[in-house]
C-alpha cells in the first residue's frame, strides 16, 4: 500500500508541475512538450517509459540509445553475432548493449546512490527480457487468435506493468539499496492486511476528511486519463463550448482547489520529491 501511495503521490506532484509549466508557457504564447500521456494505461515496462517523463526519455534515445547502437563496436558484434548466434541473438545483443548506459545513466541522473542504480538496472533487465520474450508473446497471440485490444488480455497485462512499476518505486523511495531491499522483503514477510482497516493511517496526521479528498483527487485524474486514452477528451471542442459553460468549469475549478487546498495557518508545506532531482 505504501508503494502504491507513493507511486500515485510522485506522479500527481510531477504530472500536476509539468501541467502547470506548460499551461503557464501557453499564457506567453510558448508550446511546450507532453511530458506524461497516461502512463498507468501502458501494458508493459516499455510502453511506461514512452508515457512516463517522455522529454528524459528521448533525450536518452537521441544522445545514448542511439550513438551506441550505431557505434563500430556494437555494428561489429552485431555482425558477429548474426554468422554464429543468429539473426536473433544479434538483434537481443545490440538492444542489451545500448539500454545498458541509457538505464544506468538514469539512475546516477537521479543521484549517486546504489539504489538508485538498482531502479536503473532493474528495468534494464525487465526491458531485455521483454525484448527476448516478444517473438515468443507473438507466437502465442498468433496460434490462439488472441485479439490484443481484448479486454481479457490487456487489463492483466496492464495489472502487471502496475506491480513492475510499484516494485521499481520502492527502491527509487528507500534511503539505500539495503533499506529497499528490507522494505521488499517485508512486504512478504511481515505483511499486515488489518493496517488497511483497523484506524492506522489516522495516526500519519490526516483525518478521514483529508483521504476522502485525496481519494476524489485520484478518482478524477484517473477519469480524466481513461477519457484522455480513449479519446473522449478534445481540447478543442472543450474551447469551442459556450462562453458561460466554460467559465463555469474554470470557477469550478479553481473553487474546488480554494476549499480543498491545503494551507493557511498550521500549513507546513512539503517540498516536491521531483525538487531533489
Amino acid at each position: 500500500a505504501a508503494a502504491i501511495a507513493y507511486t500515485i503521490q510522485l506522479y500527481m506532484e510531477f504530472s500536476g508541475c509539468m501541467d502547470i509549466v506548460i499551461g503557464s508557457g501557453r499564457l506567453f504564447g510558448v508550446k511546450l512538450p507532453e511530458n506524461f500521456r497516461q502512463p498507468f494505461a501502458s501494458k508493459s515496462a516499455s510502453e511506461f517509459w514512452r508515457r512516463w517523463h517522455i522529454t528524459l526519455g528521448v533525450w536518452f534515445r537521441t544522445y545514448v540509445f542511439y550513438p551506441v547502437s550505431m557505434s563500430a563496436a556494437v555494428k561489429k558484434w552485431n555482425k558477429f553475432a548474426k554468422k554464429r548466434l543468429g539473426r536473433y541473438a544479434a538483434k537481443i545483443g545490440v538492444t542489451a548493449a545500448a539500454l545498458f548506459p541509457v538505464w544506468l545513466c538514469n539512475g546516477l541522473w537521479h543521484g549517486p546512490r546504489w539504489n538508485y542504480i538498482f531502479y536503473g538496472m532493474y528495468y534494464f533487465v525487465l526491458l531485455v527480457l521483454e525484448a527476448a520474450l516478444e517473438p515468443l508473446w507473438s507466437k502465442v497471440i498468433q496460434v490462439c487468435h488472441i485479439r490484443e485490444e481484448a479486454l481479457y488480455w490487456k487489463l492483466p497485462r496492464i495489472l502487471k506493468t502496475w506491480v513492475i512499476i510499484f516494485v521499481g518505486e520502492l527502491f527509487f523511495r528507500a534511503e539505500g539499496l539495503r533499506i529497499g531491499l528490507h522494505m521488499f522483503c517485508s512486504m512478504f514477510r511481515d505483511f499486515h492486511l488489518e493496517r488497511l482497516w483497523d484506524g492506522s493511517f489516522l495516526n500519519f496526521g490526516l483525518d478521514r476528511g483529508d483521504y476522502a479528498v485525496a481519494a476524489a483527487g485520484c478518482l478524477a485524474a484517473a477519469v480524466v486519463g481513461m477519457c484522455r486514452e480513449r479519446n473522449l477528451f478534445h481540447e478543442a471542442a472543450f474551447l469551442r463550448l459556450w462562453t458561460p459553460v466554460r467559465w463555469a468549469v474554470y470557477y469550478a475549478l479553481i473553487f474546488g482547489v480554494v476549499i480543498f487546498g491545503a494551507y493557511g495557518i498550521g500549513y507546513q508545506q512539503v517540498d516536491l520529491i521531483y525538487a531533489g532531482f
